[in-house]
């Protein structure tokens, strides 16, 4: 298995959907009373943002508040899960045909991938990029 957040490849449907999502354990989270999920996102300590902190208040951080679907979702991706699962109790839950679910998760996922919240480990065997990289 390789790590999600070390690099990031256009896998093709089929990886996808076999790739299992997982949280990034840098991130704190938690559900509030209605079961609604809030993401924690760490400040970056860089040398521009240490300056200014000496001078003003810098939270540590931003906090992410999840809907409904994405808590659901959120929940689900502890990395032995696959999409393929996810979307179908999705599907069941949120009352989607298969193709409305599929398509919300997937757009999800593609968000949640670029933030850096979520990875999708695939199994090196079954990865199979849609381009090759010249020197690969």
């Amino acid at each position: 298995m390789r790590w999600p957040w070390k690099r990031r490849e256009k896998l093709d449907r089929q990886t996808s959907l076999s790739a299992r999502p997982l949280r990034n354990p840098l991130l704190k989270w938690e559900k509030d009373d209605d079961g609604l999920v809030a993401v924690r996102v760490p400040r970056k300590d860089t040398r521009w943002v240490k300056a200014l902190s000496r001078a003003f208040y810098i939270p540590g951080g931003r906090t992410f508040s999840l809907d409904e679907p994405g808590s659901f979702v959120w929940e689900l991706c502890d990395g032995k899960t696959e999409v393929r699962a996810i979307i179908q109790r999705f599907a069941r839950r949120f009352k989607l045909t298969r193709k409305e679910a599929e398509m919300s998760t997937l757009q999800y996922f593609k968000v949640m991938t670029r933030k850096g919240f979520v990875g999708l480990a695939v199994d090196g065997a079954e990865a199979k990029p849609q381009h090759q990289r010249k020197g690969s």
